[in-house]
């Protein structure tokens, strides 16, 4: 028996059995297509993982302020206040005394919300230098990232994460443009590029929401905010000293 002959009969014994030949190549198809649904689900999340390492620095170390737990600072009533995190002086003896690092970047930051006349956006308020960028990998879209002049004159000036700039000025160009963080105001120099939640770090549970960020040069924050941060819980009146959140070196 040739392939020919070989071929038509199974092509009509497959038309004798007509429902089992189709629940036959149905359950084919599902299964193929489950294989390569798992196949990839798995490359997606694979994917996912390694840009969230990527955009972590594999080669970075970070270094990040926990808040002690309120069991360890609470007190009955009244006024308290705390003390914690990293100081200026680590990360001045982190560039002095480890000497395989090529950049050092140290970070503040504090919950704000942002005004624009009418608008108001939630976000987090970032005081750093101009290497954060580079080193968290934050392109700019559009404008320019902060400069060494700005922490050098106390520039009042912001560049905003997209997310922020779009709630802010939903038609407007930003760029030039004031906002208003406290009672300062703040000129847009630039506007990063959107980007996806980093992974989680510092025993924080919660993925880091870059789109969420304002950017102002570090030493305008410690001139403007301050090290200090008064706070109302439950009645009581928090005070918080702290001067630096995070220093992150490669």
């Amino acid at each position: 028996m040739n392939v020919i002959q070989q071929l038509k009969l199974g092509f009509r014994s497959l038309m004798l059995h007509k429902l089992r030949s189709a629940l036959a190549v149905l359950g084919i198809l599902i299964g193929v297509t489950a294989v390569i649904w798992l196949v990839a689900m798995g490359e997606g999340v694979s994917y996912q993982a390694q840009q969230q390492i990527k955009n972590l620095g594999a080669t970075s170390i970070i270094v990040r302020t926990i808040k002690p737990s309120e069991e360890a600072n609470s007190t009955s009533g009244g006024r308290s206040g705390i003390s914690y995190g990293l100081l200026r002086s680590d990360f001045e003896r982190i560039i002095t005394n480890v000497p395989t690092i090529s950049v050092a970047v140290p970070m503040r930051e504090i919950s704000r919300d942002v005004r624009r006349d009418e608008f108001v956006v939630p976000a987090q308020v970032i005081g750093c230098t101009p290497e954060y960028f580079s080193i968290n990998r934050l392109p700019i879209a559009r404008g320019r990232p902060l400069a060494a002049s700005d922490l050098q004159r106390l520039e009042n000036v912001v560049v905003l994460a997209h997310d922020v700039a779009e709630q802010l000025f939903p038609i407007q160009d930003p760029l030039g443009r004031a906002i208003q963080i406290g009672t300062e105001f703040y000129v847009v120099v630039g506007i990063a590029e959107s980007r996806t939640a980093a992974a989680a770090i510092g025993g924080s549970f919660s993925a880091r929401q870059y789109n969420r960020d304002v950017y102002i040069p570090l030493n305008t924050f410690r001139k403007r905010i301050g090290d200090r941060v008064i706070t109302v819980h439950r009645g009581t009146f928090q005070n918080e000293t702290i001067e630096l959140n995070q220093i992150t070196a490669v």
